[in-house]
């Protein structure tokens, strides 16, 4: 049980592949960007300068708007800024003539447009992104408006499962369904832990389960979802995951360790978890990848 503790404490402060550094954090899901957002529009990109002023440093991007779908926004195009402190945010990609769609916030005391979010409060879509990603506001839109929270709570799981289903929206969902998201769980100070604040319907997790079996290429938080609805043992899905797994590059096998400790917590296998141990003690050297390699398909080859 030790063994599988430690699984635990290193997925939370881990959530991406084990061993990489200076990685960009994940996007922030479309929900909460909507519930952060003073104004949502979409625009053209009409030009992009970089600025320096005493308080700032960063890029001026002015977009001509063609719909306002939050907030009530009276130009024809707002410029909006991005600070050089937020490397990702995808600046890089924001070009001329760019289809966009922005969430934002207004700074009265210094008259400019700021990111709603840390990062990536901007997203790139094409025609059909776009109008998939305005639907998912308008609706959650909608389910914000009702007052009983409860309702509004299922609602919101649904809508964050028809995200999941969608492949423009899938991260929004995925990033939110899974067990240690601030949506799923919630910390109670009384208790000093963390309390499930979300129950799936049957309905619910079997669309889950759908999800799972409809993806042929998993990411970290897809393995995730098999937590969420508790399907380790679900001969199917276990099935399907192990497959993939298989799939996976043999020369840096090691590289998926986050996948593995999904796996390995997942089935309370005690010998899978003592295998990522091993590649969690080894000593950073020239012979790492090598030997990290080998305890990895070791694990491969016993599931």
């Amino acid at each position: 049980m030790k063994t599988i503790l430690i699984a635990i404490a290193f997925l939370i402060t881990v959530p991406s592949q084990v061993f990489a550094t200076n990685c960009p954090p994940p996007p922030t899901p479309l929900r909460q960007l909507i519930e952060q957002a003073e104004f949502i529009v979409t625009g053209t990109v009409n030009s992009i300068e970089d600025v320096e002023l005493s308080y700032y440093v960063g890029k001026k991007v002015d977009l001509q708007i063609s719909q306002v779908l939050q907030g009530q926004v009276v130009e024809t195009s707002i410029s909006f800024f991005l600070e050089a402190y937020l490397p990702f945010d995808s600046h890089e990609d924001i070009t001329v003539g760019a289809a966009l769609m922005a969430f934002m916030v207004y700074s009265e005391e210094d008259n400019i447009y700021t990111p709603a979010g840390y990062h990536t409060s901007f997203k790139l879509l094409d025609n059909e992104g776009m109008t998939v990603h305005k639907e998912r506001i308008k609706e959650l839109q909608v389910i914000n408006m009702f007052k009983d929270e409860k309702r509004r709570e299922v609602l919101t799981t649904n809508w964050l499962i028809d995200c999941a289903e969608n492949p423009h929206t899938r991260f929004d969902g995925v990033s939110e369904l899974y067990p240690y998201s601030n949506y799923m769980r919630y910390y109670d100070a009384e208790l000093e832990e963390y309390v499930q604040r979300i129950t799936f319907t049957d309905i619910q997790k079997n669309r889950i389960r759908n999800i799972i079996l409809a993806t042929e290429e998993y990411q970290f938080f897809d393995l995730m979802l098999v937590d969420t609805i508790g399907a380790w043992n679900d001969k199917e899905v276990y099935d399907q995951v192990v497959a993939f797994i298989r799939t996976l590059d043999s020369d840096h096998l090691w590289s998926y360790s986050s996948f593995f400790y999904r796996i390995a917590y997942g089935t309370q296998r005690e010998e899978l978890t003592e295998l990522l141990e091993k590649i969690q003690n080894l000593d950073y050297d020239d012979t790492f990848e090598d030997r990290a390699n080998e305890i990895a398909a070791e694990f491969v080859k016993m599931l």
